[in-house]
């Protein structure tokens, strides 16, 4: 079995009504859902000993749509991804502050990690 099959979970890039759920990224199989890292948080932190419970986000990050075609200019000035951290922390601060979600770390993944 795969990891879909023994999760128990659906993997899909629409809601119920057929919407993307969010952005799509560089990669076709990435999209941009926030509100779904801030579930995600919060469930873990409720499923595994609730506000006690110490989670270290060890990679996020996200690639950039046709960024190969941009301007040099528009690469290093790198909308895309300060935009998606910024949503991503907001959605994190939300769990921490809304949710008493106890996130302890957060790594940022970057190009350079492909060269560990």
């Amino acid at each position: 079995l795969g990891w879909l099959e023994d999760q128990c979970v659906t993997d899909s890039t629409t809601d119920a009504a057929g919407a993307p759920i969010g952005l799509e990224a560089g990669s076709d199989w990435l999209y941009v859902v926030p509100w779904g890292f801030k579930k995600l948080l919060v469930w873990i932190s409720e499923s595994y000993g609730g506000q006690g419970t110490d989670i270290y986000v060890t990679e996020n990050g996200v690639d950039c749509p046709n960024e190969s075609e941009l301007t040099l200019p528009a690469v290093l000035n790198d909308t895309f991804r300060i935009a998606y951290h910024n949503e991503y922390w907001a959605a994190m601060a939300d769990a921490v502050s809304g949710h008493g979600v106890n996130v302890r770390g957060y790594f940022v993944w970057s190009l350079i990690d492909n060269f560990e």
